[in-house]
């Protein structure tokens, strides 16, 4: 609903940068589905194409540079922290379980997300001949959900995703610490 006020607002502030505003889908990847279409007149194949989440406010220009030459030495780059808990369980569908998960393998996904154009066009493409549903949250997912391989680079354990008052709090708390600026 912010179409029609976005571009006064960046006229009122002088937001020369502006190139357009793109519908937002019905979940995550279609969103990211109508921004490669529309960016596909103006956009070479090779050309890199980041996506950050509006609810991680604290990405650094040390990640987006990193995400940036992850992308182009690979094609694509999902930003990742490290698993640095002390244990991980997976317990069972049916509940009569539990395993223990070796936490050196696991990764906590974060944005950016970085691809080549002309690689994230033809997955949505591919997608969409197949009648893939759509329904994922993010590109990394639906790389994973229609068998594309995943290109991990680390990110920054200050990257929160602020969802909840807990994490604005931990934002505000790191904003006074000076860890981020």
């Amino acid at each position: 609903g912010w179409e029609g006020i976005l571009p006064a607002y960046a006229e009122q502030y002088g937001i020369s940068k502006l190139a357009g505003i793109i519908p937002a889908g019905d979940t995550g990847i279609l969103s990211c589905v109508n921004a490669v279409e529309w960016l596909s007149r103006k956009c070479s194949n090779d050309a890199t194409l980041i996506f950050q989440e509006a609810t991680r406010p604290m990405v650094t220009e040390d990640m987006i540079s990193n995400t940036i030459r992850c992308c182009q030495e690979n094609g694509s780059a999902i930003t990742f922290e490290p698993m640095d808990e002390y244990l991980q369980f997976v317990t069972s569908d049916s509940g009569n379980g539990v395993q223990i998960v070796d936490r050196n393998k696991i990764l906590s996904v974060q944005s950016p997300e970085a691809y080549k154009f002309g690689k994230i066009q033809k997955a949505f493409i591919e997608g969409k001949k197949i009648q893939h549903a759509f329904e994922e949250t993010c590109c990394s997912l639906y790389m994973y959900n229609t068998g594309k391989p995943l290109i991990f680079c680390e990110g920054n354990r200050y990257n929160l995703k602020i969802v909840r008052q807990e994490d604005l709090h931990r934002f505000e708390t790191l904003l006074k610490m000076g860890i981020w600026t």
